[in-house]
C-alpha cells in the first residue's frame, strides 16, 4: 500500500511540476526581478528591504529553506551594520526601519517551521521578532506575533492561552482601525470557539470575518473562512452545510491555486462524505486531498487524511488497508511530536555515564598535551622531528575534538530525556550522585482518572483505535496539567494519575488540582459531544482528588519512574472509584482547602472500599478558582 500511495504521489507531482509551470514562471519572473535590483542598489534600508522580500519569495512561496536563509543572514548583517554606524548619530528613524525589517523575516522563518509543525522552533522565532517590536512600538508586528504564537497554542491545544494572544491582536488591530487585521483576528477565535464547542459563537465570528473579506476581495481567506465554516457545521452534524462551505472553500482556493490549503478542504469533503455513509465519495476525496498534503509536505493535513482513510476502510470491513494507513498516520503523528520512544527510556543510565567520560577526555588530553610539548622541546633542532610532532598533535586535537562533541552531544541528548521523563530537581539529583532519595511531603493533592465500563466500550474497538483514542485523551491531560504545574506521575491502562505541590513544596497544590480536573472534565465533555454526534460510543471520565502526606522517589533500575506511595495514594483511587461520570469527586480534606475558591456539594459521608465513610463532595463549577 505505500509503494502504492509513493508511485501515485510521484505520478500526481509530475503533473502538478507541468500544470504549475505558469504559476513558476510567474514567480521566477518575481524573483529575478528582486535580484536584479540588488545589483544595482547601495546597501542601505531599501536594499534590506529587498532582501526582505527575497526572504518572503522563497522561505514562504517557493519553500525553499536554504536559499531563503541565505539572503536572510545577509540581511541581519547588513541590519547589523547599518544600526551599529548610525548609533553615535542617533537616527533612530533608521534603526527602527532595520529591526522592524529584521523582525519581519524572523516572522517568516518561524512560519516556515510552523507550516511543517516544528512548533518549539516556530514559537522561539515569533518570540524573537516580537521582541524587536516591542522595541520599535510597531504595533501591527505585535498584531501578527501573537497571531502566530495564538496559532502555535492552538496547534498544542492549549486554547486559553490561544484565546489570549488572538484577542491582543484584535485589540491592537481594533486600535490601529486595520479592517483585514480585525477579520483574520475574528476568524481565529472563531476557530478556538468550534474547538470549545461554542458553534453559535464560532459561527458569528466566522461570518463577521467573511463579510470582511469579501468587502476587500480577499479571496485566499474567502476560501479559508468557508473551510472554517464547513468545520462548525460538520461538527453540529448538518453536513449538506458542511458540504456547501467546503465546496465553496474549493472553488476559491482552487482559483488562486492555493494548493497548501486546497488539500485540506479536500480531506473536509472526505470527512463529511465519510460520516454521511458515502464511503466511495469519501476515498475519492480523502486521496484528492492526499496527493496534495504529500506533494506539499503539510503534514497536518497528512496526518488526517490518513486517520480518516484508516476510519473508512474499517467500516468498508477492509482490514488491510486499515491498518496500512493506521500506520501511516501513527507514523506521521510521531514525526509531528517527536515522541520519545518507551524503549528508550532503559538507555537512560548508561547516557548519564557520557559525563563522567566528557571528564576523562579532558584529562587525557590535557596529558597528552604535556606530552607533546616535552616531546617538541626535546627535539625542536630537528626540522623532521618537529613536523611529525606538528602532525600529532594535530590529530590527536581532532581525534579529542571529535570525541568532545561526540560526548557533548549525548549529553544533551541524556539530559533532554531525563527531563521528559522525571521531574528537573529529581534529573539533576539522578546526574550528580547516581541515584535520587525519596523524600516526604506533608501535603499534595493527588488526583485519578478513569474512564467508565472502558471494557465494555473497549471490545467493540480493535486495538489500534483503542491506543489512539486512549493516546488523544492521554495528550490533552498532559497538555492541561502542565498549564497548571502539576506533575504527572503515570498511567496504568486507561488510569491516569498526576499530583500538585511536587516536587516543589506549594500552598496552591490543591487549587491548581482542581484547575486542571475541571478543564479535564470540560474537555471529555466536548469530546462526548462529538462522539454522539458522529454516532460513536464516547467514554466518559470519572476523576477522584484526595489531599494528604506522601513519600516520592525514582523506583526501579531499569525502566525507571518517579512514582509517590502512601495512604493519600489510595485514597485518592478510591475517590475516583466512588465518583459518578463526568464529575469530580473530592474529599474532605480537598474541601477544605479549595472550599473558599470553589462551589462545591456536599454528598455527605460515602463508603470508600477499604477505608470506611469518608466525606465527599462534587466540584460544581470552577467560579472564583
Amino acid at each position: 500500500m505505500l509503494r502504492l500511495i509513493t508511485v501515485k504521489v510521484f505520478i500526481f507531482f509530475m503533473f502538478l511540476i507541468y500544470s504549475m509551470t505558469a504559476s513558476f514562471a510567474q514567480k521566477g519572473n518575481r524573483l529575478d526581478s528582486l535580484l536584479n535590483r540588488l545589483t544595482k542598489m547601495k546597501e542601505d534600508t531599501s536594499y534590506l528591504k529587498v532582501l526582505d522580500s527575497l526572504c518572503r519569495e522563497y522561505i514562504i512561496k517557493n519553500q525553499d529553506f536554504e536559499t531563503g536563509m541565505k539572503y536572510a543572514k545577509q540581511a541581519f548583517t547588513l541590519s547589523d551594520k547599518l544600526i551599529n554606524n548610525n548609533q553615535s548619530s542617533k537616527n533612530n528613524v533608521l534603526i527602527k526601519r532595520c529591526k522592524i525589517t529584521s523582525a519581519n523575516i524572523i516572522i517568516n522563518i518561524g512560519l516556515y517551521y510552523h507550516i511543517h509543525a516544528n512548533y518549539g522552533e516556530a514559537i522561539k522565532n515569533y518570540l524573537e521578532a516580537m521582541k524587536l517590536y516591542e522595541e520599535t512600538d510597531y504595533k501591527p508586528g505585535l498584531a501578527i506575533a501573537h497571531n502566530h504564537i495564538g496559532n502555535i497554542y492552538y496547534a498544542e491545544n492549549n486554547l486559553t492561552e490561544s484565546m489570549n494572544n488572538h484577542l491582543i491582536a484584535l485589540n491592537i488591530r481594533t486600535e490601529l482601525g486595520d479592517k483585514q487585521g480585525i477579520a483574520n483576528s475574528q476568524n481565529n477565535i472563531g476557530i478556538i470557539y468550534e474547538k470549545q464547542g461554542k458553534y453559535t459563537e464560532a459561527l458569528s465570528n466566522h461570518l463577521s470575518s467573511l463579510k470582511t473579506n469579501i468587502e476587500l476581495n480577499n479571496i485566499r481567506n474567502i476560501g479559508s473562512i468557508y473551510h472554517d465554516i464547513g468545520d462548525v457545521y460538520k461538527d453540529l452534524g448538518n453536513y449538506n452545510e458542511a458540504l456547501k462551505s467546503y465546496f465553496d472553500a474549493t472553488k476559491y482556493l482552487e482559483s488562486i491555486k492555493n494548493f497548501l490549503d486546497i488539500g485540506d478542504s479536500y480531506n473536509g469533503i472526505g470527512e463529511v462524505y465519510y460520516l454521511m455513509g458515502n464511503y466511495p465519495d469519501a476515498i475519492s476525496w480523502l486521496n484528492k486531498g492526499l496527493k496534495l498534503s504529500l506533494a506539499n509536505n503539510t503534514n497536518n493535513t497528512s496526518r488526517d487524511i490518513f486517520s480518516n482513510l484508516w476510519k473508512v476502510y474499517k467500516k468498508l470491513n477492509d482490514y488491510e488497508n486499515a491498518l496500512n494507513y493506521y500506520k501511516l498516520y501513527v507514523a506521521m503523528k510521531d514525526t509531528i511530536f517527536q515522541s520519545q520512544s518507551l524503549e528508550r527510556i532503559a538507555e537512560l543510565k548508561n547516557q548519564i555515564k557520557t559525563d563522567k567520560e566528557e571528564e576523562a577526555a579532558k584529562a587525557l588530553q590535557k596529558q597528552k598535551d604535556i606530552i607533546a610539548n616535552g616531546e617538541l622541546n626535546r627535539q625542536k633542532i630537528l626540522l623532521y622531528c618537529f613536523s611529525g610532532g606538528l602532525l600529532i598533535v594535530f590529530s590527536f586535537t581532532s581525534l579529542v575534538f571529535y570525541q568532545k562533541k561526540k560526548i557533548t552531544k549525548e549529553k544533551e541528548r541524556s539530559d533532554e530525556l531525563l527531563l521528559n521523563i522525571l521531574p528537573s530537581e529529581i534529573a539533576m539529583e539522578l546526574k550528580e550522585t547516581g541515584a535520587s532519595k525519596a523524600k516526604n511531603y506533608d501535603s499534595v493533592t493527588v488526583l485519578f482518572t478513569d474512564f467508565k465500563d472502558f471494557t465494555s466500550i473497549s471490545e467493540d474497538m480493535n486495538p489500534e483505535q483503542l491506543v489512539s483514542e486512549i493516546d488523544y485523551c492521554f495528550w490533552a491531560f498532559d497538555a492541561i496539567i502542565h498549564k497548571y504545574g502539576v506533575e504527572k506521575i503515570k498511567t496504568i491502562g486507561d488510569s491516569y494519575m498526576c499530583a500538585g505541590g511536587l516536587p516543589h513544596e506549594n500552598s496552591t497544590h490543591a487549587i491548581d488540582v482542581v484547575k486542571a480536573a475541571i478543564e479535564i472534565r470540560d474537555f471529555m465533555d466536548n469530546l462526548k459531544r462529538k462522539k454522539i454526534a458522529n454516532g460513536e460510543t464516547p467514554f466518559e471520565i470519572r476523576i477522584g482528588i484526595h489531599s494528604g502526606p506522601v513519600v516520592a522517589g525514582i523506583v526501579g533500575v531499569k525502566k525507571f519512574a518517579y512514582d509517590i506511595w502512601g495512604d493519600t495514594v489510595n485514597l485518592a483511587s478510591r475517590m475516583e472509584s466512588s465518583g459518578e461520570a463526568g464529575k469530580i469527586n473530592i474529599s474532605g480534606s480537598t474541601y477544605e482547602l479549595v472550599k473558599d475558591k470553589s462551589n462545591c456539594t456536599y454528598r455527605g459521608k460515602i463508603q470508600a472500599k477499604n477505608k470506611g465513610e469518608v466525606d465527599m463532595y462534587f466540584v460544581s463549577n470552577k467560579e472564583n478558582l
